[in-house]
């Protein structure tokens, strides 16, 4: 069960997608249109209402960088981008990913209780979009590829769907929780400007996937999924901590899914 110490245990040295995240080559592959790149390293985009301080915090700590002073300094930290590989090492970070610590408290703990309410609504979601649910697995773990062992994801969910026209496909189901009052905010902006639709069917990394999904790391988290068990389409659910607010079919064309998959055994091979 993911939390557990079990799990904890489990998940060491293997590719999960907090490895995935960190291992990514960040100028050729960084699943950012060139528009939202240049939004993105803007000091003046960074510093507005668009980025909570949380996550500028968060920005500054793991880039290595100080985390003291207004969200405009904190911004022109990040514009200067992180600290030189020789101060922390990709092996210095994946090994901070593969012995992370039991967190209990906070948002951490706030969405895993979330979970088990949102999962009452995936029925909802996935008939919403023409599917029925032929097999449901609630609690799915740690999961590794058959051949590749080293290549690991957790899923809060595992469906069997069938569509319309009878075909039937395995889906991951990803659901996130917004804990901070800025995010939720956010997130309720998107579906009352009509950004994003309550339940919809998108492309992976194409405009309607990154406004619905606007976190490069959970980004990265269902591209992980799709690689890790051969999976066309994942569910990514968008909740807050009374309700869900929207949810979002990505499918993943093969490309995305082998290329991803090179990095991870190229990380692998080069480091583990």
């Amino acid at each position: 069960v993911q939390g557990s110490p079990e799990w904890f245990i489990l998940r060491r040295f293997r590719l999960t997608s907090t490895v995935g995240h960190a291992v990514l080559p960040r100028v050729n592959h960084s699943m950012l249109s060139p528009a939202e790149y240049d939004r993105d390293m803007d000091v003046s985009f960074l510093a507005s209402s668009a980025y909570p301080r949380l996550l500028l915090l968060e920005i500054c700590k793991q880039w290595g960088l100080p985390s003291t002073g207004s969200k405009r300094d904190l911004a022109e930290r990040i514009k200067k981008g992180p600290k030189t590989p020789e101060t922390k090492s990709l092996m210095d970070v994946m090994l901070s990913k593969f012995f992370m610590r039991p967190l209990k408290k906070g948002s951490f703990a706030l969405g895993s209780a979330n979970e088990s309410l949102v999962r009452r609504a995936v029925k909802e979601c996935f008939a919403a979009l023409g599917y029925s649910i032929e097999k449901d697995i609630a609690e799915v773990g740690l999961i590794c590829q058959n051949i590749k062992r080293y290549i690991a994801t957790s899923l809060d969910k595992l469906v069997r769907v069938k569509a319309a026209d009878a075909t039937v496909s395995d889906v991951a189901v990803e659901i996130k929780t917004a804990t901070n009052s800025e995010t939720v905010l956010l997130m309720k902006e998107r579906v009352e400007n009509g950004e994003v639709r309550r339940f919809s069917a998108v492309r992976f990394n194409s405009e309607e996937f990154r406004r619905a999904v606007p976190d490069k790391s959970h980004r990265t988290q269902l591209l992980h999924h799709a690689t890790t068990l051969k999976l066309s389409k994942v569910l990514y659910m968008a909740a807050t901590d009374c309700q869900l607010m929207y949810a979002v079919l990505i499918e993943f064309p093969e490309q995305y899914c082998k290329t991803y998959e090179r990095v991870l055994d190229k990380a692998y091979t080069e480091y583990l």
